[in-house]
């Protein structure tokens, strides 16, 4: 197995997310770029699809209504340069939005009912080698969230613009290699981070003031190693602190009847992320990938909009392409199936009985890569 394909198999894991799980996530931050060898370049793009609807009431007078499909499509994108300084020291820059979420009800008891929250990421880090074998590297990563919210019709029509702000964070990291086997196990840590967003009411059901959405802290734990000459094994571990997330529209001023009633938007627990994925050389032009995503799901009751999702099961297809030594063509489909969440969701007028069963998402992930 050539050592472009031994990297490049980690592709899959990136793709393998749904976007629509236990938090934000979009492709869980890997940094399997900053192990590339020499000068390299790539870009990505990944589309995701989630189809996510359930059921309101019985509610009062109000039957059981369709919620319809309630989770727009989403792109994500990464742009990154990796290059050497020495036989020690090399570096990476990178660029792309890890995190967004966006719930949309056009039917039903919450129709109107909106929220969206993207954030974009800037990282630069060093890498030092202290032999062949260890390698630490770490630094700085900036964050750029914005976001709305719109209360639903039944209630105070609002809606609510969560201003752009930038916060800061950091990465710290560890990696074990075999360069001859293309083997290597790296553990990488991602601070956490504050947005503190001016938020601007159209109406009354929040009010005026500003919004703090905390990015979680996460560790990701990744290995890979062969089995044979054309086969290998791959897989990571996430950690995300999503609990400690919390988005709070107009949180610090006047945040109006529907802010009293559900302070925080989102009620999130942590997640942990499984990913096992294998890749075969078929020759020295294409090597095929497989791969399978587990997040297993809180099992806490639905109690808002955001969170209507309790884990999934992903499964992964793709390959890769190297039409010359120097550059590699990566594409990657997904499927997942997401877990079920029932529960009722508290409103002005009480709890409405809500549910989302039976729903699932895709995802189709083009990376291109260039060593020069």
């Amino acid at each position: 197995m050539n050592r472009n394909t031994a990297i490049g198999a980690a592709f899959i894991a990136a793709t393998a997310s749904t976007a629509t799980a236990g938090g934000f996530d979009l492709t869980g931050q890997r940094l399997e770029d900053l192990f590339q060898t020499g000068r390299y370049a790539s870009g990505q793009i990944v589309f995701f699809s989630p189809d996510i609807s359930g059921t309101t009431g019985p509610f009062g007078p109000v039957p059981q209504q369709s919620t319809g499909d309630t989770a727009n499509s989403v792109f994500d994108y990464n742009l990154s340069f990796k290059d050497d300084i020495n036989d020690k020291w090399s570096y990476l820059v990178s660029t792309g939005q890890p995190f967004a979420r966006e719930s949309v009800y056009s039917e039903g008891f919450f129709t109107g009912g909106a929220a969206e929250v993207t954030v974009q990421e800037l990282t630069a880090l060093l890498r030092y080698k202290f032999t062949d074998r260890i390698s630490v590297y770490g630094g700085p990563r900036l964050y750029r969230g914005q976001g709305s919210v719109d209360s639903p019709s039944p209630f105070v029509p609002d809606t609510v613009d969560l201003d752009t702000d930038y916060t800061g964070g950091f990465v710290i990291g560890a990696a074990y290699e075999i360069p001859e086997y293309f083997a290597r196990v790296s553990l990488t840590y991602s601070s956490d981070a504050e947005l503190d967003m001016n938020t601007t009411s159209g109406g009354a059901a929040f009010g005026d003031g500003n919004t703090v959405v905390e990015i979680p802290q996460s560790i990701n734990l990744a290995a890979q190693a062969p089995i044979n000459r054309k086969t290998l094994l791959f897989g990571d571990v996430r950690w995300v602190e999503w609990s400690e997330t919390e988005v709070n529209p107009g949180g610090d001023g006047d945040i109006g009847p529907i802010g009293e009633l559900v302070p925080n938007i989102v009620d999130l627990e942590d997640t942990i992320t499984y990913r096992l994925g294998a890749a075969y050389q078929f020759n020295d032009k294409f090597t095929g990938l497989v791969g399978i995503s587990y997040e297993d799901g809180d099992g806490e009751a639905l109690n808002g909009l955001f969170n209507r999702v309790d884990g999934y099961v992903a499964y992964s297809i793709g390959g890769i392409y190297s039409p010359t030594e120097n550059v590699d063509i990566r594409l990657t489909v997904s499927y997942a199936n997401l877990g079920d969440r029932s529960g009722a969701v508290g409103t002005p007028l009480g709890p409405v009985p809500t549910s989302f069963t039976d729903n699932s998402a895709y995802s189709v992930g083009l990376k291109v890569g260039f060593r020069f």
